[in-house]
């Protein structure tokens, strides 16, 4: 009931499955209005870019997410970062304190 995500769908239809994350909150609906579309095998897929799959780990919190927004940070350039803190202002209070913690311990 506390998880910031109402849950994960996985489709394995090719060699590279893909996942879909199902979230709560209105901020979400900001994130679906900026999704990117990708072709896979011939579909249409909506994705999000690198700066709200950020926001999203951060929302989710989870040890391996966390990590996974260190080292998308660490391989990005500085662009991904003032993107992320520039979306900072709608995303909850949750997102914008592991944002604070994860930037004070990196620096």
């Amino acid at each position: 009931a506390d998880d910031p995500l109402l849950g994960l769908v996985r489709f394995d239809f090719t060699d590279t499955p893909v996942d879909i994350i199902v979230g709560r909150g209105t901020w979400i609906g900001q994130i679906l209005a900026r999704r990117l579309s990708i072709t896979v095998t011939g579909r249409a897929l909506p994705v999000v870019d690198g700066a709200d799959l950020v926001l999203l780990k951060l929302f989710a919190r989870g040890p391996q997410d966390l990590l996974d927004v260190r080292l998308l940070l660490q391989a990005a350039s500085a662009t991904l970062r003032r993107e992320v803190e520039e979306r900072l202002p709608q995303a909850p209070a949750s997102v914008r304190e592991a944002w604070q913690e994860l930037t004070a311990s990196a620096s």
